[in-house]
């Protein structure tokens, strides 16, 4: 049936009910009592699809997607239909399908703002970020004050399109619109954090964390800000309420072990290091812990340390020049120099490691090798590499 043709007051009171535990987060009784209005019109496609987002509230997809896909057999002009079914789709990580239906909404009824932002996110979901670009500007050209839409396009500008400026902007009215959304504070802080304005992104996250105080990625955001004007002791204060919040993630141990590495606290540092290497295992963390324990004096740790971070990334020939510095100063020069020869493999064209080599080289009484391997670092840019060679006169 049509929902604009009568209906009896039984059926419209079922459904006023249902609407009111809906709107309450009442989810299964607004199911049973839109069930209940669905027995008596069954194809009352406004109480289908109303009962449709109750039963995705309950998590039952497959019921969802059984009663949207009724009220569009039902009534395939409306467009509410395939707008919910297209969240549902986008829910279930069906783009393409959640694409297809939007797009059949919009043909119905072009003049909705939200099928466009709506398409224009399961587009992002699939990477087609131009295409999701468009949706968002067409978005806000029939709603010139929709906030939403702002802030998504400001994201996709800043981590897809390079548009710093174009995000704040986009941010800046996002807020100017709606003050009290911290995610937006959070979003151009991150912005400003690139853009190295360390101070303007701390005020943003400090307003974030101001309207929402559980959310521990301000507090580690804020951190990172903070480390980044050398205020250490703050960032870990940030970075402890965090991990107090949520102490799932690996980078929050991570950064709070870099801040305690810059105050010289490495003992503590070595600790959130390995907390975070038990979470994930990232190069990065051995060679964080790895320089930690170098600086504890713990060479061989250090050694065994950056080995692993060669074993998770052996491609990346700065870990092998990493690790020959430390075999140099343990005195094990054969291997600090199969280090060298490998790093330099990967990536023959830093003149550091060549210089390093040719140190190495010179105390193994090679000063043919030496001389030339400083040669080539000065050519690389490396101007002590000539000193060297007029020193040692090689």
């Amino acid at each position: 049936m049509e929902d604009n043709q009568p209906l009896t007051p039984e059926v419209e009171l079922l459904y006023a009910r249902g609407d009111a535990h809906y709107d309450l987060k009442q989810y299964a009784a607004a199911n049973d009592l839109l069930t209940q209005a669905i027995g008596i019109e069954p194809a009352f496609t406004k109480a289908l699809n109303l009962r449709g987002l109750s039963k995705k509230k309950l998590k039952d997809f497959n019921g969802a997607m059984a009663d949207h896909d009724r009220a569009i057999v039902i009534d395939p002009a409306k467009a509410l239909s395939y707008y919910y079914r297209g969240n549902l789709k986008d829910d279930l990580k069906d783009y393409t399908g959640a694409i297809q239906d939007f797009t059949t909404a919009i043909a119905l009824n072009p003049a909705d703002e939200d099928f466009y932002r709506f398409r224009g996110l399961s587009k992002e979901h699939l990477k087609d970020h131009d295409s999701a670009l468009v949706d968002y500007n067409q978005a806000i050209l029939l709603k010139a004050d929709y906030t939403r839409a702002y802030y998504l396009r400001g994201k996709l500008k800043y981590y897809h399109f390079d548009d710093e400026q174009g995000a704040l902007a986009d941010l800046d009215r996002a807020i100017a619109l709606d003050a009290d959304s911290p995610e937006f504070y959070d979003e151009r802080g991150r912005v400003k954090h690139y853009l190295e304005d360390y101070n303007a992104a701390i005020e943003d996250f400090t307003k974030a964390i101001a309207i929402d105080s559980s959310d521990a990625f301000y507090f580690s955001h804020r951190g990172l800000s903070k480390n980044e004007i050398k205020d250490f002791k703050a960032a870990i204060l940030d970075f402890d309420r965090a991990i107090e919040l949520d102490d799932y993630w690996d980078e929050f141990y991570f950064n709070r072990g870099s801040s305690k590495s810059e105050l010289g606290q490495y003992s503590a540092a070595v600790d959130d290091f390995s907390f975070a290497i038990e979470k994930s295992e990232e190069a990065v963390y051995y060679v964080a812990r790895g320089a930690a324990q170098e600086a504890l004096a713990d060479r061989g740790r250090a050694i065994d340390d950056y080995s692993m971070a060669i074993q998770l990334d052996p491609r990346d020939a700065r870990l092998y020049n990493i690790r020959a510095l430390v075999k140099v100063i343990a005195g094990d020069l054969r291997g600090a120099l199969k280090d060298y020869d490998k790093s330099i493999y990967l990536d023959p064209a830093v003149g550091e490691v060549f210089f390093n080599r040719g140190i190495c080289k010179y105390r193994l009484n090679d000063s043919g090798g030496a001389c030339e391997d400083w040669r080539l670092a000065g050519q690389l840019g490396i101007a002590a590499a000539f000193d060297l060679i007029r020193q040692y006169n090689v």
